[in-house]
C-alpha cells in the first residue's frame, strides 16, 4: 500500500479522516487549473499531522512536579533536587534521539548536546536549569528542549514549569506567562500538606488561562489508608469551594509519582498500576489526546467541506458560462466588470481603516508604556529600598540593594510584558475582527452577484475565528531584562560624611539609576509588542488582500472563461461541457459524503 504524505513530504497521519483525503484526490484529478484547491486542503491535512497535545505541569516547589514528569517519560531524565529550578521551563518532546536543545536569548543561537542516556541529559540540564548554576537566568537562556523517544511524547508535548511558591518570584511570572499556550495541565499537589494558600492563589490565576485542568495528589505512599481517603475529601472540598464544580464531579488522581518512576525504571507493571500513574495516564493524557483529535478532526473536516462547496461553485459558474449564449455572456460580463470595480473602490476604503486602527493601537500602547514606567520606577523603588531597610548590613549596604533589584526584575517585567500584551491583544482583536467582517461581507457580495447572474447558488460562507495575535511563546520571545544597576563606590567626600547624608546619597543615586532602569526595560517590552502588533496589521492586510483577490479571480475567470467560445470549434465547447459535468459529479458526490458524515 503506497504510503501517503503531507504537504512536506513527510508521512501524513494516520488519524486523517477519509473524507478530507477523498477530497484532496478528488481536486488533484481536476488538473491544474484547480491547484489553489488542493493547496488549501493539503494545509489542512498537513495541521492535522503536525497537531500535538501540549500538556503542562504545574505545582508548587517540591510536590513532585519532576518526578512526575520522569515517570510519564518512563526515565530520570529531568533534574530533582533540594534546590529550585531557573525560571526556564523545559519543553518534552519526541524524538528518535536523546538530546537537550537550549536557545538562548540572543536570537538565533542555539546548543544542542545529543546525550547517551538519561544521566547524561540530567547533567546537562542541571547546567542550565538549575537555580544554583544559573541564578536569576543568568546565563540568558531562553528555553530548554528535551527529546527523547519515549512512546508517550508521539502525541503529547509536556511541559515542566518552574516550580510556584519557593523563593524566586519570577519562577511564578514565568509559569503564568507560558500557561495560554497550553491545551491542559496537571495541577499537582501533595498530602504534606495537601494544599496551602500559595496553591489556592496559584489555582485561581491558572484556571483563567487553561482550558482543562486536572488534579493530582502526590505522595500518597506516606500515607495510610484513612489518611488518604482524609486527604482526598479535605482536597476536594476546597477544590469545590474554588472552581464553583460539584465536589463529587472532581477527579482527584491519589499517585506516587516516586514509586511511578521506579516501577518505570524497573519495568515492574503491577507497581506502576499502584502508583496510580496508570489511571492518569489512561483517563487523563490518552483520553485528552483522542478528544483533541477529534475535535481538530471535526474542525479540518469542516473547513474542508468549506473548500469542497468552493470548488463547486466555481465549477457550476464555469459551467453555466459555457451554456450561455455568446450575445447574453457578454451582457453579464459588463455587470459583473462594474460589480469588480465597486469592490476594488470598498477595498480601498476598508484599507484605509485598517491603516487608521493600526496607527490607533501603536498610540494605545505608548499610553500604556508611559503608564508602565511609572508603576515600574514606584515600585522598583520599594523593592530596593525594602532591601536597604532589611539588610543586616544596615542602610548604608547598596550592594544589598542591588542584588534584590536583580532578583526580582525577571519575574516583574515578565508579569508587565503579559499585562500590557494581554490589554493591546484585546483590543487589537476587536477592531481586525470589524474588518474581518467587512471583507467577508465584500465577498460575499461579489460571489452573489455572480451567483445571481448564472442562477446557481453560493456556497455558505466559512465561519471565522476571531483574529488574534500570534507570537512566539513568552520563553522564546522574550530579551534579557538585565539590571543597568552597578555599585558605586563612594567618593571621597561620601567617605566622609555623616552616615545619614551617606544614606541619602545612595538612595539619591539608587533612584536616578532605576529610573533608566525603568526606562530601558519598559521601552524593550514596548518595542517586543510593537514589534507584534506591526507584524499582525501586516499578516492581517495581506491575509484579506489574498482572499478578496482570490475571490475576484475565481469568480471572475468562471464568469469570463467562456467568453473566448467565438474563437474555438463548437465540438471543443461541447468537450469542455462534458468535462465540467463530470468534474461537478465527483465534487458533488464528495460533497454528499461529507454531508452524510455530518
Amino acid at each position: 500500500m503506497q504510503q501517503t504524505l503531507n504537504h512536506e513530504g513527510a508521512p501524513a497521519s494516520p488519524h486523517r479522516p477519509e473524507t478530507l483525503e477523498r477530497a484532496i484526490a478528488c481536486v488533484r484529478g481536476l488538473g491544474p487549473d484547480y491547484a489553489r484547491y488542493e493547496t488549501r486542503l493539503l494545509d489542512l491535512a498537513d495541521r492535522l499531522d503536525t497537531g500535538r497535545f501540549h500538556l503542562a505541569v504545574l505545582g508548587q516547589f517540591k510536590r513532585g512536579k519532576s518526578t512526575l514528569l520522569n515517570a510519564l517519560i518512563g526515565e530520570d531524565v529531568l533534574p530533582r533536587g533540594v534546590v529550585p529550578l531557573t525560571a526556564v521551563p523545559t519543553v518534552v518532546t519526541h524524538g528518535a534521539r536523546r538530546e537537550v536543545r537550549v536557545r538562548f536569548e540572543d536570537e538565533g543561537e542555539e546548543k544542542v548536546v545529543e546525550a547517551g542516556d538519561a544521566g547524561e541529559m540530567r547533567a546537562v540540564l542541571l547546567d542550565y536549569v538549575a537555580e544554583d548554576r544559573n541564578p536569576a537566568n543568568e546565563k540568558h537562556v531562553a528555553s530548554v528542549e528535551v527529546v527523547h523517544p519515549a512512546p508517550l511524547l508521539e502525541d503529547v508535548v509536556l511541559i515542566d514549569t518552574p516550580g510556584i511558591g519557593s523563593t524566586h518570584r519570577h519562577n511564578t511570572e514565568t509559569t503564568l506567562a507560558l500557561l495560554p499556550r497550553c491545551d491542559a495541565a496537571l495541577f499537582l499537589l501533595s498530602a504534606d500538606p495537601p494544599i496551602t494558600e500559595v496553591e489556592v492563589g496559584f489555582l485561581r490565576e491558572v484556571r483563567q488561562a487553561v482550558p482543562r485542568l486536572f488534579f493530582l495528589l502526590n505522595k500518597v505512599d506516606y500515607l495510610s489508608e484513612d489518611e488518604r481517603e482524609e486527604a482526598v475529601a479535605f482536597l476536594r472540598e476546597v477544590l469545590a469551594g474554588e472552581t464553583g464544580e460539584d465536589g463529587d464531579d472532581l477527579t482527584i488522581f491519589p499517585v506516587s509519582a516516586r514509586a511511578g518512576l521506579r516501577a518505570r525504571e524497573e519495568g515492574d507493571e503491577e507497581a506502576w498500576r499502584q502508583s496510580g500513574l496508570d489511571a492518569v495516564v489512561d483517563h487523563l493524557v490518552t483520553f485528552l489526546v483522542h478528544e483533541k483529535e477529534d475535535v481538530l478532526c471535526e474542525a479540518m473536516e469542516r473547513r474542508a467541506r468549506t473548500v469542497v462547496d468552493e470548488l463547486r461553485f466555481h465549477l457550476e459558474l464555469e459551467l453555466r458560462s459555457h451554456e450561455t449564449p455568446l450575445e447574453d455572456l457578454e451582457e453579464k460580463c459588463l455587470v459583473f466588470d462594474a460589480v469588480i470595480r465597486e469592490a476594488e473602490e470598498k477595498r480601498q476604503a476598508i484599507a484605509d481603516q485598517i491603516e487608521g486602527d493600526h496607527r490607533r493601537v501603536n498610540a494605545l500602547l505608548e499610553v500604556e508604556a508611559g503608564r508602565l514606567r511609572e508603576r515600574a520606577i514606584a515600585r522598583l523603588d520599594e523593592v530596593a529600598f525594602e532591601a536597604l531597610r532589611t539588610s543586616p548590613q544596615g542602610p548604608l549596604d547598596e550592594q544589598a540593594a542591588i542584588d534584590a533589584l536583580d532578583a526580582f526584575i525577571p519575574g516583574y517585567f515578565a508579569g508587565l510584558l503579559a499585562e500590557i500584551t494581554d490589554r493591546v491583544d484585546r483590543v487589537l482583536a476587536a477592531r481586525l475582527q470589524r474588518h474581518q467582517d467587512q471583507v467577508d461581507g465584500l465577498v460575499e457580495s461579489v460571489r452573489q452577484e455572480a451567483a445571481t447572474l448564472f442562477a446557481v447558488q453560493t456556497p455558505a460562507g466559512p465561519r471565522r475565528e476571531i483574529y488574534v495575535v500570534e507570537r512566539e511563546p513568552f520563553w522564546v520571545s522574550r530579551k534579557h531584562w538585565g539590571s543597568v544597576l552597578s555599585p558605586v563606590g563612594a567618593d571621597l567626600i561620601e567617605r566622609v560624611m555623616p552616615p545619614r547624608l551617606r544614606v541619602r546619597r545612595i538612595r539619591e543615586r539608587l533612584s536616578d539609576q532605576i529610573k533608566r532602569l525603568a526606562l530601558h526595560n519598559v521601552e524593550n517590552l514596548r518595542w517586543a509588542t510593537r514589534q507584534n502588533i506591526d507584524a499582525a496589521f501586516r499578516r492581517f492586510r495581506d491575509d484579506l488582500e489574498a482572499e478578496l483577490d482570490e475571490a475576484v479571480q475565481v469568480t471572475g475567470t468562471a464568469v469570463r472563461i467562456a467568453s473566448t467560445r467565438r474563437d474555438r470549434e463548437i465540438e471543443e465547447t461541447a468537450g469542455e461541457i462534458t468535462r465540467l459535468k463530470d468534474a461537478l459529479a465527483l465534487v458533488a458526490a464528495v460533497s454528499g459524503l461529507m454531508t452524510i458524515k455530518e
